[in-house]
């Protein structure tokens, strides 16, 4: 568990080393609610994403830890739109069971008056390499970020 996590702590630090331009921090709802850190890459075609969340409440709620590496893609007439898709690893824990994983992400971004303020909608589908979860693909969410200066 502990090699786990400093392998996620590692993997955010390189990913912060590599960031071109400032983060976006929000807030993400759907089944499972939380937080989304983002940083670009180069340019705006490449982010990785960091989603923290929560799924469930008590003693079953499960906290899940993903890193996603992104490509963002410019494909409609306005330019404060876009589409994105992803893959990265996952860690998952609640009292039952740890996992560890993949997952996917598709979805839509829009950056409202090319501001700092952004809206966008995901699936993210799961498979759990370690540990009983399987296959989950019941994980959709808006997200709403803000990009610091």
């Amino acid at each position: 568990m502990k090699n786990t996590l400093f392998l996620f702590a590692m993997l955010g630090m390189t990913c912060v080393a590599f960031a071109q331009e400032s983060p976006s921090i929000g807030i993400r709802g759907g089944l499972a609610n939380g937080l989304a850190l983002k940083w670009f890459l180069s340019g705006d075609t490449e982010a990785v994403e960091g989603i923290v969340t929560v799924r469930g409440s008590g003693s079953t709620s499960t906290l899940a830890i993903a890193a996603l590496y992104e490509l963002h893609n410019y494909d409609f007439a306005s330019e404060a739109l876009r589409w994105y898709y992803g893959a990265g690893p996952h860690l998952a824990m609640s009292p039952e069971v740890t996992e560890i994983g993949i997952d996917g992400i598709i979805g839509i971004e829009y950056r409202i008056n090319e501001g700092p303020i952004s809206l966008s909608a995901d699936w993210k589908p799961s498979l759990a390499i370690i540990g009983a979860g399987g296959l989950v693909g019941d994980e959709g969410a808006i997200s709403l970020r803000y990009r610091l200066q």
